[in-house]
């Protein structure tokens, strides 16, 4: 009896084909540009106007609001310890989008807190602040928890997202730093895009959460500035610890 032969399967590969695979043209689709994370959002100085008036002046004022910050006027004002104001060019008229507190009052054991409640949206929306270290302030927006933090070389303070330390957001102090006086710039805050500086109301909290750092800073007798000129093209990254 006359056994089958065996096959084996690499003959299959000797086979010619029945016919030509079709040929394909290359990919069509368009190729989307990637977006570097790093790349500023929005870029401001901080003008000390006078003793009782800062002002935000983006540097790209087509896309961007000019924002005031007004200190109260008095020590029994009824008014917000700042207030914040968001005009469409400094010449247009202001509208009120934050109040900004400092809370003296709390539970033990002390450290410096502040609130502040933005009102430029539907509903208004409270942040609490603290700073547990007298230095770096917490606070929670959406959820996250960020972390305004002092830096150094050069001096100034970044908007930390705590659980990836991606840097939000950074002020850099100018030569003047908090000597600033009759219009002289007292820093430059670089905006990353990041999911809170995406909305006009998101990048208002920024300004909120960057006045209560460099205030208090400022109020504990802390003055900053930097023996060289800074540009507003600083790299995100984690902050650097003083």
């Amino acid at each position: 009896m006359t056994l089958p032969q065996r096959l084996d399967p690499l003959d299959f590969f000797d086979v010619p084909p029945d016919e030509e695979l079709p040929s394909y043209e290359p990919p069509s689709a368009p190729e989307y540009q990637r977006v570097d994370s790093d790349a500023p959002l929005h870029t401001y100085h901080l003008r000390q106007d006078h003793r009782k008036l800062q002002t935000f002046v983006p540097l790209e004022p087509a896309t961007s609001a000019v924002h005031r910050v007004a200190a109260r006027g008095g020590l029994f004002s009824k008014k917000p310890d700042l207030q914040l104001l968001r005009a469409s060019t400094e010449q247009a008229p202001e509208k009120h989008v934050a109040s900004i507190y400092f809370d003296n009052d709390g539970p033990l054991p002390w450290c410096p807190r502040a609130h502040f409640t933005h009102t430029g949206a539907a509903v208004p929306i409270t942040h609490t602040m603290e700073a547990k270290n007298f230095q770096d302030w917490t606070l929670q927006i959406r959820g996250v928890t960020y972390a305004w933090v002092v830096e150094g070389k050069p001096v100034g303070v970044a908007l930390c997202e705590m659980t990836s330390h991606a840097v939000a957001a950074r002020f850099t102090y100018s030569r003047c730093g908090t000597r600033a006086a009759r219009g002289m710039d007292v820093g430059e805050l670089v905006v990353y895009r990041d999911d809170l500086s995406l909305s006009e109301e998101g990048v208002e909290k920024i300004l909120c959460g960057l006045m209560v750092a460099i205030v208090n800073l400022k109020k504990m007798g802390r003055h900053y500035w930097n023996d060289a000129p800074v540009g507003g093209r600083a790299v995100a990254g984690r902050p650097l610890r003083v």
